[in-house]
């Protein structure tokens, strides 16, 4: 079981303005806050796993740059990724979020080299980052993915074959 909190500031020596018109702004400061719960287990004798997380964070000050960066579900790409498939990676700006997850694992064969995975995430935003941007919005998913690991000495190499079906998203309207 894991429970952390983080705080994290950016400060920026000449902040600014650019797009068309100068219609987005770079902050001097922003403050980040974020925290996560999750529980993870491996079952001894099948070697089943599952896991659940919650994870949310807040932002004062916050612009395009330093905002969260919430979807996809490209592997090892951060060492706590905002994962939420449906959307490709880093596709939603967020000020604040709440992101809740679950996982279960199921090896197959004798070996345990290939595993049947399967997520769900659920995720709820707000931000005020520009008008093509979302301003709020839900997304729950729901996908399985096939993970195949192939192990020699010394080397460990991952295969990921996925496939996914979406329950659908709600914008909030503005």
């Amino acid at each position: 079981m894991e429970l952390s909190a983080w705080y994290e500031n950016m400060f920026r020596l000449r902040p600014s303005v650019y797009g068309f018109a100068g219609d987005r702004e770079i902050k001097q400061t922003s403050h980040l806050f974020w925290a996560r719960a999750l529980l993870a287990y491996t079952f001894p004798k099948s070697k089943q796993s599952f896991s659940v997380s919650l994870t949310g964070g807040a932002s004062l000050d916050a612009d395009r740059f330093s905002a969260y960066r919430l979807g996809g579900i490209l592997p090892m790409a951060s060492e706590f990724p905002l994962t939420l498939p449906g959307y490709y990676y880093q596709e939603i700006s967020a000020q604040k979020f709440v992101l809740f997850g679950g996982q279960y694992s199921v090896p197959l064969g004798a070996s345990k080299s290939w595993a049947l995975n399967f997520v769900a995430t659920t995720a709820a935003w707000n931000t005020c980052l520009g008008s093509n941007n979302l301003a709020g919005g839900i997304q729950a998913s729901a996908p399985g993915s096939l993970i195949a690991h192939q192990k020699t000495p010394g080397r460990c190499w991952s295969r990921m074959l996925m496939g996914r079906r979406d329950s659908g998203q709600w914008p909030r309207r503005t």
